[in-house]
């Protein structure tokens, strides 16, 4: 690690994808400027053996805690809790991630200033089995940046940083959304939108890229499109109990996206057509649960 880049923690949460998790740490060790230490935060059902030897890369330290929680944003929220320095960056277990990476992200970070976030360009690997997908990418390849909630979520929670005073600022992850619960995503979404809404702007850098690795098997699409269709539809629900202007225009506009793009997708792609319905069903059970059965904290 050089001298002029800043110490950084990285935060990793993983259960029970030990081979997945132990390559994202080398990859991200072994990039150009690594980060002080990397968070592991294991909620696996065994210790993960070679990460609970706390290993050193270099001038990378493996910090390994282990986690009961169940869900994704309360694995990152513990890590943050965990980690010792100012600046945090946040990916998944299932990731490689380029050598110019964490490099890209936090220069970016450090060049926008104190109320800047910055989210990066996440791309599929290779199918790694019959069928392999997935999903939750994004491949823009202009930079953006926004200060405003817009037509489109701009965070993006597997590849991003931010310093640990923004994090604070606007308390965390919500245990609730996200990978693990019930409302199986959006919990950049919610994330994103709080600090847009604290003042901070997200500023997108198609040159911090990672590989969402493509180890999904093709069956798994419709539950996959499901889960995610609920977790956007409880932050639709959380954000229209908090009567924020922004829940009804986004979710209609959400929709409505779906429904134009529909007709030509069902001739063209029906595949994705099909999974648009489920999602969009899903979208529509998330809200209505979350609106009937959720508090806010």
């Amino acid at each position: 690690m050089s001298e002029a880049f800043p110490r950084v923690s990285v935060i990793v949460p993983t259960r029970n994808r030990p081979q997945l998790v132990w390559k994202a740490v080398r990859s991200i060790a072994s990039g150009n400027e690594p980060p002080a230490e990397i968070v592991v935060v294991d909620q696996s059902a065994v210790p993960h053996p070679e990460l609970a030897a706390e290993p050193v890369f270099g001038d990378c330290r493996v910090r390994y805690v282990r986690s009961s929680s169940t869900g994704l944003s309360a694995a990152r929220n513990e890590g943050v809790a965990a980690a010792a320095h100012a600046i945090l960056a946040f990916t998944d277990d299932d990731v490689v991630a380029t050598p110019s990476w964490l490099a890209t992200l936090v220069s970016a970070l450090v060049d926008g200033g104190e109320r800047t976030v910055v989210s990066g360009r996440v791309l599929s690997g290779e199918p790694e089995v019959p069928g392999g997908f997935q999903v939750g990418l994004r491949i823009d390849d202009q930079p953006s940046v926004a200060t405003h909630p817009g037509s489109r979520d701009p965070l993006v929670g597997g590849n991003t940083a931010m310093r640990r005073a923004a994090f604070e600022r606007v308390g965390g992850f919500d245990a609730r959304l996200g990978a693990g619960t019930p409302y199986g995503g959006a919990e950049d979404n919610d994330l994103g939108l709080r600090l847009l809404r604290a003042g901070y702007s997200i500023r997108y850098v198609p040159e911090a890229v990672l590989y969402h690795r493509a180890w999904r098997p093709g069956g798994d699409y419709w539950r996959i499109r499901w889960r995610y269709g609920v977790g956007q539809g409880g932050f639709y629900g959380k954000v229209a109990l908090d009567r924020d202007p922004y829940a009804a225009s986004r979710f209609l506009g959400h929709v409505g996206r779906y429904a134009v793009r529909l007709p030509w997708r069902l001739v063209s792609q029906p595949r994705r057509a099909l999974g648009d319905l489920v999602f969009v069903g899903g979208l529509a059970y998330g809200m209505t649960r979350w609106v009937a059965t959720e508090r806010r904290p």
